[in-house]
């Protein structure tokens, strides 16, 4: 009988042994089995019972059995009540099953228990970013940038957070950061490729943006924003190249069809501007910038009513887009209606003083009015703030003429044609109006 049990306490202690290694183990499955027969053991103390619950959570979590998980946390925490990872794997249930409150509940209690605990600073920031309240988040970002600098995410997510608040050479510097410290990070690149595109720095954009595509060729939101880029440059051919790609990548990415049509617009196919846009508003019903590109595809066809009409609903979802004001100013114009296509402009301008566009058709406005004074005046507010802008030039040049300023006019004629030496246009102004005032208004106001 003594050896009987001796072979058998043998055997018992063998298969604990099993069930702790199958407890510890990366599969699921075997891990919920292993710690559950760990669990039921007689002989078990606190640390294997801790350990049990502990890895058997972290297994039901990895499953997406989220209640489990969050039942056998509180168990090892009864048993360890200050163990910070599993306080933080807590934290993280609630966060994946869509419950901020109580993950942000969780984080605190974590930070209390452990003020150094770094991932917590990280998630809890990015609730609070989430939350839209990103000053706070700034603030959980740098403690965990000052408890791990090393982490390229943290400052990444800092970055984030700083652009948001518009504070834009903050966020550069935070994204410049995160990619010295981990030079293959393509989403840093890709963030900081979009803090050129805001600020303006086309050539550092199309780097960055380049960079990311490179290291992440899958990445359809890059190949948009590049694709914007190259619309704005004027190179048709390889924005449609790239928005064509980001739409294979993701065929739900309502801004690239939005993006691909402003293409075709530009390229006056506006029949297959009008049908992306028709399924970017099938994707998103509710889509200003849908309604607006299919307003400036409108305008192009000379359909104005249907213009007007897109136009109204993209500013009832969107009242502060100064652009689709101008747009719309523009549709109300070629209808014949100048009267409201001013109001449009003024409204334009009232949104965004910046818009030298909308200035310039207010000069326009002006211009075709024979008041050219006045459309000096807005002219020249125009060119302060885009200085190397033809069409101005052009229009300006034309009411000095109209004024008898010759030597203005030329002046202002041969720096438009400066910057399109091309115009067979220009040239004729330039021969022509000076010679003879009063021969014509301003050339018509364009799409922005």
């Amino acid at each position: 009988m003594l050896a009987a049990v001796v072979l058998s306490g043998t055997a018992g202690a063998a298969s604990l042994k099993q069930n702790r290694e199958a407890c510890s183990s990366i599969e699921a499955q075997t891990a919920i089995r292993g710690c559950t027969a760990v669990i039921r053991s007689f002989w078990q103390h606190r640390h294997s019972r801790f350990t049990a619950y502990s890895n058997r959570g972290a297994a039901y979590d990895k499953l997406g059995e989220y209640e489990r998980a969050l039942r056998d946390y509180e168990r090892a925490l009864q048993i360890r009540a200050d163990d910070a990872d599993v306080l933080y794997r807590r934290a993280g249930v609630y966060k994946a099953k869509g419950d901020p409150d109580h993950a942000l509940e969780a984080l605190n209690h974590l930070i209390q228990v452990k003020l150094d605990y770094e991932p917590a600073y990280f998630d809890r920031g990015d609730i609070f970013y989430d939350r839209k309240q990103y000053e706070l988040a700034i603030k959980d970002y740098d403690e965990a940038v000052r408890l791990r600098p090393w982490e390229s995410a943290v400052w990444n997510n800092r970055g984030n957070a700083y652009e948001k608040l518009a504070q834009f050479n903050q966020a550069e510097r935070n994204f410049t950061e995160a990619i010295r410290l981990k030079p293959d990070d393509a989403l840093s690149f890709y963030n900081r490729g979009r803090m050129h595109l805001v600020q303006g720095e086309v050539k550092s954009a199309m780097v960055d943006l380049t960079e990311a595509i490179r290291l992440k060729p899958d990445n359809a939101a890059a190949f948009n924003n590049r694709g914007t880029l190259y619309l704005d440059m004027g190179d048709l051919e390889r924005a449609l190249a790239d928005f064509n790609k980001a739409i294979l990548l993701q065929p739900d990415f309502a801004m690239a069809y939005v993006n691909r049509s402003n293409a075709y617009v530009a390229r006056g196919e506006f029949e297959l501007a009008i049908h992306d846009c028709d399924e970017a508003l099938r994707l998103k019903p509710d889509f200003a910038a849908a309604f607006a590109s299919r307003g400036s595809a409108f305008t192009g066809k000379g359909a104005w009513e249907r213009a007007i009409e897109d136009f109204n609903e993209a500013l009832r979802l969107d009242p502060k887009n100064s652009a689709v004001w101008n747009n719309r100013g523009i549709a109300y114009k070629k209808k014949g209606d100048a009267e409201q296509a001013q109001k449009d402009y003024e409204k334009a301008v009232e949104v965004d003083s910046g818009n030298a566009t909308a200035i310039y058709n207010i000069g326009v406005y002006y211009a075709n009015k024979g008041d050219y004074d006045r459309a000096i005046e807005f002219y020249d507010k125009s060119l302060k703030l885009k200085p190397d802008s033809a069409n101005v030039l052009e229009g300006r040049g034309t009411a000095y003429s109209n004024t008898h300023k010759a030597d203005r006019a030329i002046e202002d004629y041969n720096s438009a044609l400066h910057l399109t030496p091309k115009s067979p246009e220009l040239l004729v102004d330039r021969g022509g109006r000076v010679c003879a005032p009063g021969r014509g208004g301003a050339r018509h106001s364009r799409l922005r």
